[in-house]
């Protein structure tokens, strides 16, 4: 799964899973995040919690591009 995982990088005592969100030409539109404290994440759950993430970005990228071709007036240039 493309993620990424961040140990109190960002904000101290989280762990933050990071998965970007594709547009449709395979730009980096944004991304969707995960934070979990620190004290509560379990590193044996990294691949399950990643591959959910990244599963729930495709379907959103899926969801924008689906969005973007139902409206192409209002699409992005």
């Amino acid at each position: 799964a493309r993620v990424v995982v961040t140990r109190g990088e960002v904000v101290p005592h989280l762990v933050g899973i990071g998965a970007p969100l594709f547009e449709p030409e395979g730009r980096v539109l944004g991304s969707l995040v995960l934070a979990i404290a620190e004290a509560r994440y379990d590193a044996s759950d990294r691949e399950a919690l990643a591959s959910h993430l990244a599963g729930a970005a495709r379907r959103i990228g899926a969801a924008i591009a689906a969005s973007a071709e139902a409206t192409p007036e209002t699409a992005p240039k």
